[in-house]
């Protein structure tokens, strides 16, 4: 062993393993073409967080335009709130001072003008009432305040007075005797059975009511009677001052007849009178009230008509397609039946005793009832047997029956202006045998006057 070679210590490792490189291996060259163009990042990850960006910024302008478009919707519809509130105040304030101005008139007023008011002042609460229904009970309470305010007079025939009836709150008009010439004149349009002409005296003075029952009276005793909205166009027949229609003969006679009872109970009905439906010739004397032209207001119709009478005018005809005839009113402003007091009443202050809707009279229908009856208060009280002719259901076209009927006189908001002279006659079976019989042209008017035995 070489002297300078010395021995390993003990501990220390006896060989080192030194790497040795071969020159022959070459290093791996860096790309020096494409060093500045490669990304650190995945070029596929990346287009997807593009995307993902993207879509939370429309996410994003969506929510954005979706939150303006709730808070101008939320603002518009707050201010639209809020002038429909201050339109109805207004409303409401306008109605409240109408009842107090009835309030005041009130006050001023005695007998039968003073009860006028107090029926003003009802109507008026009532439409308070019905539009403001959150204090309902506060204008109800009120409404049967004013109610209790109606003094009940007993009516005397000797004094030629009008009166509020206090159990329907109808304006009865005092009707004096009187004779008058019933029946169409010779150059009349009209039909056989109104000849002969002749002269009826009405011997006794009576009270007819000033309107057609309304539904607010009629629901006074009968107070579940609602009438559904008539055709495709809906058109309302329900309201408070429409006249109530849909009720047959017997019907109308029971509502008399519950007046009668209540009344004579208070003693307020005078002795020999009663309340029921007025007699032909009572209805005839009442329309005519002392003319004897075709019409109460002269001979002609037209135009004219249309302030005095609610019938088929030429806009209603052409909206529900039917028949037009010479003379028609163009347009009385209604569609169907109008408030009980909208049209200018005749010389006895009635209104709507043409048009509007037929009224069912007390007498049986006779076709030779002008010829057979006496002058003198004359009514048919016994049934005589005519034709009639019905339609079948479906439109399935019409039949003829013979049978015994009721008659009804004045016409209504869907006849031609024929059928609202004063002279005019039709009659319909007193009993409704089926729904769709329920007419909504025909109504009634009530009367106080002497009893018939």
């Amino acid at each position: 062993m070489d002297e300078n070679q010395k021995k390993p210590k003990s501990g220390q490792l006896k060989d080192k393993k030194v790497k040795i490189t071969d020159p022959r291996r070459k290093r791996p060259r860096p790309d020096r073409v494409n060093v500045s163009r490669r990304s650190i990042d995945d070029p596929f990850k990346n287009i997807l967080n593009q995307h993902r960006d993207n879509r939370i910024r429309v996410l994003m302008i969506t929510g954005l335009i979706f939150g303006i478009i709730v808070i101008v919707s939320g603002i518009s519809f707050l201010y639209g709130q809020w002038k429909l509130e201050r339109k109805r105040q207004a409303h409401l304030n306008n109605l409240i001072a109408e009842l107090e101005n009835n309030a005041r008139v009130i006050e001023n007023r005695k007998g039968y003008e003073k009860n006028r008011a107090v029926v003003d002042a009802l109507n008026t609460l009532a439409r308070i009432r019905d539009f403001d229904s959150v204090n309902y009970r506060k204008w109800e309470a009120d409404r049967q305040e004013y109610f209790n305010r109606i003094s009940g007079t007993v009516p005397d025939p000797a004094k030629a007075e009008n009166f509020i009836n206090p159990v329907v709150l109808a304006d009865m008009v005092y009707i004096p005797a009187g004779k008058f010439k019933m029946g169409k004149r010779p150059n009349e349009y009209g039909d056989k059975d109104e000849l002969p002409r002749h002269t009826v005296t009405i011997s006794h003075p009576f009270w007819m009511g000033r309107t057609e029952v309304s539904n607010a009276e009629f629901r006074r005793l009968f107070p579940h009677h609602h009438i559904r909205a008539w055709s495709k166009h809906r058109y309302v027949l329900d309201s408070p001052a429409q006249p109530v229609v849909k009720v047959d003969w017997h019907t109308a006679m029971a509502f008399c007849r519950m007046i009668n009872e209540r009344e004579k109970r208070a003693g307020r009905v005078p002795n020999g009178y009663e309340y029921r439906l007025p007699t032909e010739a009572e209805w005839e004397y009442a329309c005519r009230a002392g003319t004897q032209t075709q019409y109460f207001w002269g001979n002609g119709f037209g135009k004219l008509a249309g302030k005095y009478a609610n019938s088929l005018d030429m806009v209603s005809a052409r909206i529900f397609g039917w028949e037009e005839a010479p003379g028609m009113t163009p347009n009385d402003g209604f569609r169907v039946s109008s408030p009980v007091s909208d049209f200018i009443p005749n010389a006895f202050g009635l209104h709507n005793s043409s048009g509007n809707v037929w009224e069912w009279c007390f007498d049986w229908y006779n076709p030779k009832a002008y010829s057979e009856l006496p002058a003198t208060d004359p009514a048919q009280t016994s049934p005589v047997e005519c034709y009639l002719t019905k339609r079948k259901p479906f439109e399935l076209g019409e039949y003829t029956i013979k049978t015994t009927c009721k008659v009804i006189r004045g016409g209504s908001w869907g006849n031609l202006p024929e059928a609202l002279r004063s002279a005019d006659r039709d009659y319909r079976e007193p009993a409704y045998q089926n729904e769709a019989e329920r007419n909504t042209g025909i109504g009634f008017r009530i009367v106080l006057a002497p009893e018939i035995k």
